[in-house]
């Protein structure tokens, strides 16, 4: 017992001597939590009674204030990274004085006493404040009525990633102290633990996106195990914020589904913090025990590790000088082995200026900057490899497709223009971008058929990817294979127009396709909401309405439809004859879209029983009025012209066809986009709703005498930039 006292009274005296540090940690601190907690709810409440928001609303976004201080939704704890180098370094930069080294190697206490002593008092300066700040801000949050369950749970979580956080960096600050002999290269030590994975990681990156044509650059922000505490936290907060539409939406309750699915998701890698600090930890221990006591003063003290980071820093700084020359010269249309060539030349030059560099400065000496000049020749070894395993796809990236063996299942994400509102299972966190909710629900089992379009996609990405053609040849999708072993390989398709339209149809019809194109295959948000919805039918010239507690009725008609007729060859070739649309009363919440077909008679059906059914538009015969606009090449002018005699107006409806409502699967040459086609009927359209506009001709169906009379007899109307002013 008066041993262990006897270390705490140490600790004790040891935090009385540090105190401007300590009083320092608690000022940035008190700024980063109840100070920010209040300031923020307070700004909150500002905006709230500025925007005139009701009680509810403002409660609301209180909630959503605090979890953004003091949950898992911000970027802060990087300054606790800042805070962590700090108290590392100084905890320990007596090792950089010769005199405090011999003055506390004559104390009585073993190498391993002094160690830990000062280790624990670093924790202990930053843990202590850090536990009384954090429940002092919990506290203000709790009075200020801005806390609920689930964000109490985001916040005890979150206090201890940072605290991994901390720890991890901590460690690292003190291993570099203990690799060397001052302070301004055991910052630049630690600056190197906590970066050098994400520099090399951004240089993958750029490298991959600028030679392989099918890379994705969503691949290069996901889920993986990360060392660095820097990297892994900011990597981390880039998935939340990819993925942003499934945990956060508009749900700024944050309900407890949402918070356990984050802290389920973060785990792994704050496990990694801890584990990193740890190891580090006992590594900077063996380090202090080895450690000569003449080290005091110079620079790297072990000549491995200025191998090593002489290395590394010259290989890293070649790659970066190279790829800048190499962007470049590629927008200047220079590529191709010879700006490979010139590329080496230059990575030569940059490795050898900074391997000497740096090995000057270890040495400081000038005189040695050729030392050990094989360091500096594997440097430019590695940078040319590096430029031609790239250059030369070496590694059969843009080719390689996994084995059906190894995959579990895939996602195809098409890049298309149309605009449907996807929603999360049951309205739990409402809007979510198109490629989160894909990559969530879509479950391709077809492997074979699936590496069939990727073999034609990666294919056709690789012939096109340096063309200056705009034509378009195909559809750009991105493909997602989710292997067995749990990771996601991610490929760039360009899938040509010409590709087997039966292997298409075997992937597009599937069930583990539709379910997640379509929305309505998880339409939570809008069956429990179906109460405050009307549902609308449009042909593109005339809207009808019914009453949206008739939602479950369509839904139903129309996943029958969906399962029994979508397919590519039908997105492909059909047009659609009219759209649906679920939209709020009043404006109210989120609205959703779905293009009707001839051959979805279960919807047609529910449209007939409801008195909603409108012929397609090449069939209606109650035009009053149709009005023209276009651009026309002869005269170089935008020009417009009405028809109201009924014999035109029918043979231009002939040929008109509504754009607004294409599948992603459509071909962007099958509209002729230079002119549009607006309808007035007599018939009354439902209050706050406008007609859809959107209607074209197909492509090369201009009828010659509409033209004609375009150029001859058009009003010119005013322009403004590319937009036609009325």
């Amino acid at each position: 017992m008066m041993l262990e006292n006897s270390f705490w009274i140490k600790e004790w005296k040891l935090l009385k001597r540090r105190g401007a540090l300590v009083f320092f940690t608690i000022g940035v601190l008190i700024f980063l939590l109840p100070f920010a907690t209040v300031m923020t709810v307070v700004r909150s409440d500002q905006v709230c009674r500025a925007s005139e928001y009701n009680e509810v609303m403002t409660k609301l976004m209180r909630v959503y204030e605090v979890n953004q201080v003091l949950g898992i939704e911000h970027l802060w704890p990087v300054m606790i990274i800042g805070l962590a180098v700090i108290i590392g370094i100084r905890s320990f930069a007596w090792l950089f004085s010769a005199e405090k080294v011999d003055f506390y190697e004559s104390q009585p206490e073993t190498r391993k006493e002094r160690y830990w002593l000062f280790y624990i008092n670093g924790i202990v300066m930053f843990v202590v404040p850090f536990i009384v700040l954090y429940a002092i801000s919990i506290g203000l949050a709790f009075l200020m009525d801005g806390l609920t369950k689930s964000v109490l749970a985001a916040i005890i979580f979150e206090a201890l990633r940072i605290f991994g956080v901390y720890f991890a960096t901590y460690s690292l600050s003190v291993a570099s102290v203990m690799l060397t002999g001052n302070a301004i290269f055991a910052l630049c030590g630690v600056g190197f633990f906590l970066c050098v994975e994400m520099v090399f990681s951004f240089l993958y990156s750029m490298f991959a996106s600028t030679f392989f044509a099918t890379y994705m650059w969503s691949s290069s922000v996901s889920k993986k195990i990360i060392l660095s505490p820097l990297y892994g936290y900011i990597n981390e907060f880039a998935c939340l914020e990819v993925n942003n539409n499934i945990y956060f939406g508009d749900n700024y309750m944050r309900p407890k589904a949402m918070i356990l699915g984050m802290i389920r998701d973060l785990m792994p890698e704050t496990i990694v913090f801890f584990a990193v600090g740890a190891i580090v930890m006992f590594i900077a221990l063996r380090l202090y025990k080895i450690r000569q006591s003449e080290a005091a003063g110079n620079t790297v003290i072990y000549k491995p590790v200025r191998i090593v980071s002489r290395l590394i820093v010259s290989w890293a700084g070649a790659l970066g000088c190279m790829l800048v020359f190499m962007l470049w010269m590629m927008a200047r249309s220079v590529a191709g082995t010879g700006m490979m060539i010139f590329m080496c030349v230059i990575a030569a030059i940059i490795a050898i200026v900074l391997s000497g560099i740096v090995e000057s400065l270890f040495e400081a000496d000038i005189k040695k900057f050729f030392k050990d000049y094989w360091v500096t020749a594997a440097a430019i070894v590695l940078s040319c490899v590096y430029i031609f395993v790239f250059g030369l796809d070496l590694i059969g990236f843009d080719s390689y497709i996994p084995k059906a063996s190894a995959v579990k299942d895939a996602v195809l994400i098409n890049d298309g223009n149309e605009d449907m509102t996807y929603t999360d299972e049951n309205g739990l966190s409402d809007q979510m971008e198109k490629q989160a909710y894909i990559e969530k629900y879509m479950h391709i089992t077809d492997v074979e058929a699936m590496q069939k379009i990727a073999e034609a996609g990666q294919s056709h990405m690789r012939e096109t990817f340096h063309s200056d053609s705009d034509e378009s040849t195909g559809w750009y999708s991105e493909l997602i294979w989710n292997m067995k072993d749990g990771r996601k390989i991610h490929r760039q398709l360009y899938i040509p127009y010409d590709i087997d339209e039966n292997v298409m149809d075997q992937v597009v019809g599937s069930d583990g396709y539709c379910r997640a194109y379509f929305p309505i295959f998880n339409d939570g948000y809008f069956e429990k909401n179906k109460k405050r919805y009307n549902i609308f039918y449009s042909n593109g010239a005339d809207v009808t309405e019914t009453d949206g507690e008739k939602y479950t009725e369509f839904a139903d008609a129309y996943r029958k439809d969906v399962e029994e007729n979508y397919d590519f060859t039908l997105a492909r070739d059909e047009y659609p004859v009219g759209e649906i649309n679920i939209g709020g009363k009043d404006n109210w919440g989120l609205s959703e879209s779905y293009n009707v077909y001839k051959g979805y008679k279960n919807t047609i059906a529910f449209l007939n029983k409801n008195n909603m059914w409108l012929d397609p538009i090449d069939e209606v015969t109650d035009v009053t009025k149709l009005t023209i606009s276009g651009y026309i090449d002869d005269v170089g002018e935008y020009r417009d012209v009405d028809f109201e005699d009924p014999d035109e107006i029918k043979k231009i409806l002939k040929n008109t066809v509504m754009s607004d409502y294409n599948s992603e699967w459509k071909k962007a040459s099958d509209y002729d986009y230079d002119f549009s086609v607006e309808v007035e009927t007599d018939k009354r359209k439902p209050d706050g709703y406008m007609t859809a506009a959107g209607l074209f001709f197909r492509n090369g169906d201009v009828p010659q005498d509409i033209l004609a009379r375009l150029i001859d007899k058009g009003q010119l109307v005013e322009t403004s930039g590319d937009e036609i002013v009325y």
